[in-house]
């Protein structure tokens, strides 16, 4: 997926994992997040299950 916006990706409970146009998957534990940028490829998901809050907008500044 390219997203059209920047999309802030933070586990909020349980495991999964994230991959960039690489392919290579990345682990994600609760309170870990990935900050994408608008028009970066990416895929996410899970086997034992993950409820994350995914957040998009113009412009996402994290300090």
């Amino acid at each position: 997926m390219k997203p059209p916006v920047p999309q802030l990706f933070i586990v909020i409970n349980g495991e999964g994992w994230i991959s960039g146009v690489d392919a290579e998957k990345i682990t994600l534990k609760t309170g870990q997040g990935v900050l994408w940028q608008q028009g970066q490829a990416h895929e996410s998901g899970s086997i034992t299950g993950l409820t994350a809050l995914v957040i998009q907008a113009e412009q996402i500044n994290i300090t």
